[in-house]
């Protein structure tokens, strides 16, 4: 009998051992490289099932609960879930930007990092992922071509070449907090629109505000810029055209002046 108790316990001390240890199955190589991204994050110090409480699993599951970042930044859920965004997700609507669509799942850098997905050089471009396509905006009834129009602004040029402190997409229409423009709490309502220009410009007037900043240059949305934006763009297409050729017929004559006295003689 002991002898039988003796291997039953050699038999169950690699067990033990493994299940103290805290051992588990080999992690995909997914799982791996979203232990790397968080390691490097702003959430390196939490642990995986401060997100996902179920725990991970070696395999990924089709689908992963939802991660409620709520319970960590509940002032930003709150007015999230007030925004024309927090009121389409509770809807279910797949298109509506989550924290993560903003933010970043795992790889989730502070926003005073240049590597962020929301810092003052990357914003514009992350909210153009959905108000840059045409297909949302038909589908939704809403702008398009919102990332291509800003480009076209000043604030985008600045922000384009590096200007860090220019109007950005978050500065005119908030963070957590948007609205529609037809919304009495929107920041670019029409009766907001000179306290927020004036964040920046403290001397606008409702005059100043009344410009627009996404503008298409279309007969049917800025005739004025369209014909301007286009005369310019064949005035200066000639003229550039009228110099190349003002420098080729040069270096010909230059050309023809040098065999000539050759020839004479």
């Amino acid at each position: 009998m002991s002898k039988t108790w003796t291997l039953l316990a050699w038999a169950l001390i690699p067990g033990c051992a493994l299940s103290f240890s805290g051992w588990s199955q080999p992690l995909s190589p997914l799982h791996q490289q979203r232990q790397r991204e968080l390691a490097q994050s702003a959430h390196k110090n939490l642990a995986c099932t401060d997100c996902h409480p179920r725990g991970v699993d070696p395999v990924l599951r089709p689908k992963m609960e939802p991660v409620t970042c709520g319970s960590c930044h509940p002032a930003e859920a709150a007015v999230y879930q007030e925004s024309i965004h927090g009121q389409e997700a509770a809807k279910g609507n797949p298109d509506v930007p989550t924290c993560a669509s903003c933010h970043g799942s795992h790889a989730v850098a502070p926003v005073s990092s240049p590597e962020s997905r929301v810092s003052m050089e990357n914003l514009p471009q992350t909210c153009s992922a959905c108000h840059e396509s045409l297909a949302l905006a038909q589908k939704y009834g809403i702008p398009g071509r919102r990332y291509s129009t800003y480009l076209f602004s000043f604030h985008g040029e600045a922000n384009r070449f590096g200007q860090v402190t220019v109007a950005n997409c978050a500065s005119c229409h908030g963070t957590h907090n948007i609205f529609p423009s037809r919304d009495p709490r929107s920041t670019v309502n029409p009766k907001n629109l000179v306290r927020t220009c004036g964040q920046c410009h403290p001397n606008a007037t409702r005059n100043f505000a009344r410009g627009k900043v996404h503008v298409e240059a279309t007969p049917e949305n800025s005739k004025g810029v369209f014909v301007v934006r286009t005369f310019y763009y064949w005035f200066i297409g000639t003229l550039v055209a009228l110099f190349a050729l003002h420098i080729v017929l040069d270096l010909y004559g230059r050309g023809r002046r040098r065999v000539q006295p050759e020839a004479k003689r």
